[in-house]
């Protein structure tokens, strides 16, 4: 995700990261392990699963 975002902003100067969200720079991959790295697990499964499961049907996340 973060390789694309990095390709966004040199192809066209600007990333999803800064136009949604006013992220002033792309961070570096360390560092959203650290913040994913302090969420419990139990409160990711609920959203990783339901994501897993429209891939399985073939259904497009939006």
């Amino acid at each position: 995700m973060l390789q694309f975002q990095r390709n966004l902003e040199k192809l066209h100067r600007r990333n999803n990261l800064r136009t949604l969200f006013k992220v002033d720079s792309i961070p570096k991959d360390n560092q959203i392990r650290d913040v994913l790295d302090n969420v419990d697990s139990k409160e990711a499964a609920p959203v990783f699963n339901a994501y897993f499961n429209r891939l399985q049907r073939g259904v497009a996340p939006q």
